[in-house]
This record gives C-alpha cells, sequence and structure tokens, in this order.
C-alpha cells in the first residue's frame, strides 16, 4: 500500500499554529507514527488536505514535506493500519457512550411523560449531532475498524428512541 507521509515542525510559540495543525491532522484522521511526522494511505483527497497542510505550516513559519511511502517491512504495514483501527475505536467507542447518554435521555423524558414538540426538537438535535458526528468518524475510517457496527448499531437505537418518542408526541399532542 502507498502512504502519504507529511513530516513538519513548527515554532513552538505561538501553540495555537502546533494546536491548529494538530487539530486539522486528526480530522484528517492521521496517524502520528511520532511528533511531527503523521501519514494516511495515498490518494488524491489525502493528497490534495496534505499539501493544503503544508502550505497552511509554511504560513505558520514552520517547516513541512509531503513524502510518497511504501512499508519494506509488511509487518509494520499491518501495525500501521492496526493503530488506524485504534484511533477510529476509541471514537467508535465515544460515539456509542455518546448514544447511551442519548437513549438514556430519551428514557428519563418518556418516564418523566414529557411528550411535547420542544421536547422532540432537542432530542432531534441530539441526535443530528450524532449522526454528523457518526459521519466524520466513518468518513476517516479508512480501513472498517471493528468498533464501527457496534457504533452504527447504536445510532440505530437512537433513531428508533427517537422515533418512538416522536410518535407519542404526534399522538398525545401538546397541551
Amino acid at each position: 500500500m502507498d502512504w502519504l507521509l507529511l513530516v513538519y515542525r513548527l515554532p513552538s510559540e505561538p501553540s495555537k499554529g502546533r494546536v491548529a495543525v494538530w487539530r486539522e491532522v486528526k480530522k484528517l484522521g492521521a496517524a502520528y507514527l511520532q511528533n511531527g511526522v503523521c501519514l494516511l494511505p495515498a490518494d488524491p483527497s489525502s493528497e490534495a488536505a496534505f499539501a493544503q497542510l503544508v502550505q497552511r505550516i509554511a504560513g505558520l513559519g514552520g517547516e513541512a514535506m509531503l513524502f510518497r511511502a511504501v512499508s519494506a517491512d509488511p509487518g509494520q504495514e499491518t501495525a500501521i493500519v492496526a493503530e488506524f483501527d485504534r484511533l477510529r475505536d476509541q471514537e467508535y467507542a465515544e460515539l456509542y457512550e455518546q448514544g447511551a447518554h442519548f437513549l438514556a435521555e430519551v428514557a428519563k423524558e418518556t418516564r418523566a411523560g414529557k411528550f411535547t414538540f420542544g421536547e422532540m426538537e432537542e432530542i432531534e438535535e441530539d441526535l443530528e449531532k450524532l449522526t454528523r458526528w457518526m459521519a466524520k468518524v466513518t468518513a476517516r475510517d479508512r480501513f472498517n475498524a471493528p468498533g464501527r457496527e457496534r457504533a452504527l448499531a447504536r445510532l440505530a437505537e437512537c433513531q428508533q428512541a427517537y422515533e418512538e418518542f416522536a410518535r407519542r408526541v404526534f399522538e398525545q399532542g401538546e397541551e
């Protein structure tokens, strides 16, 4: 497999530049091999994103180089893919946990009989946040991490809980 390897160095101050680059690297779903060295599977979108990051780093007074690389050791490539899966599984686990909080909130409002349009809107907004977050994580999940299915199943539970809540709002009507 071909990889894109980004090697960069930024001035230590101001720290907001380093944080901004780190956040962008994380958004892209890249894995850090060490400080200032990260990689993504080589494809046109990754290359374009890393090329923009090279320009941003230069604009922040840093230096960056972008390389295309191939692992010389299949064991290393397996370890790299495992690292990508580990990173995504962490995100999927967070999504799963937030889904549990969502379900608990819907259950609480159901027990309280709070079947109002306003409550339904709040629940719908929370579900939309979870759905957007899942879309971002799955877009970064280049190797179908094992935690994906569990998180998708939890999101489906959340969708079902919302639909049931909404049904009850419409059945009972707002007073």
